[in-house]
């Protein structure tokens, strides 16, 4: 069910992905020129025009967008630290300059000189600028989710004492744009609320509720669940297309397509990600 909600949640990926991608761009490009800039201060001599390096800036963008999306910068997991995601774009900058430099040669070998000095003010300055600009544009996305803008849905499945702690985790931590939408009880004498999130039904119910309540989300939070029973609650998510994690120690029989996440300092593990939190779910739900 495509529900109001759900689109207004696809619309803001849309804009917080697009908006990173153009900060990028914009970032690349002034450090690119202020490294031009440093150049002339430095060398004064036998420097040519900055329009004889418009291939190689042009060249630079493109390889960089490329790169930060094989690094796949562009999914982006709400509760990313700053110290991961400043590791990681300096990471990609690096491997982006240096493919820019090996295609420059390749590509306008008699054309465009790109001497060492300039290069190595090209490589601080892009990864401080975007650095700087992807810090910012996530201090930014946190104040919004914290409005209740791009919120996501999210399920819990246990009403167990390590479900009330995810809640609380995400009650206390309204920048990470969770919303708890309820619970899915696998006791017979469950609560009919925790915390104000209702219980909504059974595991055998997990489908219904997915769809009704428009679901982006679903933690799984069963510590003392055995094999069988984790597997069964993963097939009926299934037909949701939702992202799925799970609680620590509970499953460990996956080896691939597994990651490991934070929830203001819970760790859980991502089973599955159909979107990878970044264009593709805006895409996909648009």
């Amino acid at each position: 069910m495509d529900t109001p909600s759900r689109a207004r949640t696809a619309r803001a990926e849309i804009i917080f992905t697009m908006t990173m991608l153009l900060l990028d761009v914009v970032m690349n490009v002034i450090a690119f020129l202020l490294a031009y800039r440093l150049r002339l201060i430095t060398e004064h001599q036998n420097v040519a025009p900055l329009s004889d390096y418009g291939g190689m800036l042009a060249l630079q963008v493109v390889v960089m967008l490329a790169v930060f999306l094989m690094f796949r910068l562009y999914q982006r997991p709400r509760a990313r630290s700053r110290l991961d995601e400043i590791s990681a774009v300096w990471s990609a900058v690096t491997v982006g300059v240096l493919v820019t430099v090996a295609l420059t040669t390749l590509l306008y070998k008699e054309q465009i000189d790109a001497p060492r000095l300039m290069v190595v003010y090209d490589w601080a300055l892009a990864g401080l600028l975007i650095s700087l600009g992807r810090l910012i544009h996530q201090q930014l996305v946190r104040a919004l989710r914290a409005r209740g803008i791009g919120v996501a849905r999210v399920l819990i499945i246990g009403t167990t004492e390590v479900g009330r702690m995810i809640q609380q985790k995400i009650i206390h931590s309204p920048a990470l744009g969770y919303r708890v939408v309820g619970y899915v009880t696998h006791e017979e004498n469950a609560p009919k609320a925790i915390l104000g999130a209702p219980v909504l039904g059974r595991i055998e119910d997990i489908p219904r509720i997915i769809n009704e309540q428009a679901v982006d989300e679903v933690i799984v939070a069963m510590p003392e669940a055995s094999r069988r029973e984790i597997l069964d609650i993963l097939s009926l998510c299934d037909a949701g297309k939702v992202s799925i994690r799970v609680f620590p120690d509970v499953f460990q029989i996956i080896a691939a397509e597994l990651s490991i996440g934070a929830l203001d300092g819970l760790p859980l593990l991502t089973i599955r990600d159909p979107a990878m939190r970044g264009w593709r779910l805006a895409v996909k739900r648009a």
